[in-house]
């Protein structure tokens, strides 16, 4: 009888183990995700300003050429 407590104690401190495991890897990928989103909203920021700088130099070349 001691041996069958004794298994499911075990097995309580596996379930424990295991659940502790995947929050700790939820934890590090929730970190990840919030990592690539400040990187995806720095490049989209860069995208919008070399963008604006295009439009401004297309509009110089054109205000260039119209003679």
């Amino acid at each position: 009888r001691q041996c069958h407590s004794m298994r499911v104690c075990m097995q309580a401190d596996t379930c424990v183990v295991s659940r502790l495991l995947l929050w700790l890897r939820l934890q590090e990928i929730m970190k990840q995700k919030s990592a690539c989103a400040r990187i995806i909203a720095s490049k989209d920021s860069l995208i919008k300003e070399f963008q604006a700088e295009l439009k401004a130099k297309d509009e110089e070349c054109v205000g260039a050429c119209e003679c």
